[in-house]
């Protein structure tokens, strides 16, 4: 088995996210790459899954400080192809709290108005994606699944889409149409379709 690389910011090399994805089990295992690329420079994104992407890990407490706290670890993701945010939100942080914080009104935030209001600063002032997690541990999973995901071979053409060139779905609606021709079933509408290419 092929143990597929996952890159991660070397000021993270202590961290418990760390140590996740070095221990995740075989069908899901990771080379764990401590890295730190022209982006992390500031020690800005988390994790280079693949070329192109990024993700930024917010633990439950950095979830409940103010956003400035974390908004330029945001703000390194905007160019990011996906740009991804993590962030925690275990069952022990939807207890009530009284601490307040400004941000651009008092807020009291229990667990689920902390998401709400990291949810709102990334999704509509960055522009990012956001996936809510309940430990590391399914962190480290998704990011895991994310790689494996994306290193998947491209679905191979049908023989009659690789005789077209066209798109599988466009295949499959030029199939039915000549299929409605009495007489002509899919196998011949397939062979139609890929002597006629139109």
């Amino acid at each position: 088995m092929i143990l597929l690389p996952c890159h991660i910011n070397e000021r993270l090399k202590d961290a418990k996210l760390t140590a996740t994805l070095k221990a995740l089990p075989a069908p899901h295992s990771l080379r764990v790459v401590l890295k730190t690329y022209p982006e992390c420079a500031q020690n800005l994104i988390d994790c280079v899954p693949f070329a192109g992407a990024g993700i930024v890990f917010l633990s439950d407490t950095e979830a409940s400080g103010p956003v400035d706290a974390y908004s330029a670890r945001l703000a390194a993701l905007v160019d990011k192809k996906p740009g991804i945010v993590l962030v925690q939100v275990s069952p022990s942080s939807r207890r009530k709290t009284t601490t307040v914080y400004v941000d651009g009104a008092n807020e009291k935030p229990d667990g689920s108005s902390r998401f709400s209001r990291v949810q709102r600063v990334v999704v509509l002032e960055y522009g990012l994606s956001i996936v809510p997690v309940e430990s590391v541990e399914q962190a480290a999973s998704f990011i895991s699944r994310l790689i494996y995901q994306e290193s998947k071979p491209a679905k191979p053409k049908t023989k009659v889409a690789a005789a077209t060139g066209k798109l599988d779905n466009q295949d499959a609606l030029m199939i039915k149409s000549i299929c409605a021709i009495p007489g002509i079933g899919a196998t011949k509408a397939a062979d139609v379709l890929a002597q006629f290419k139109s």
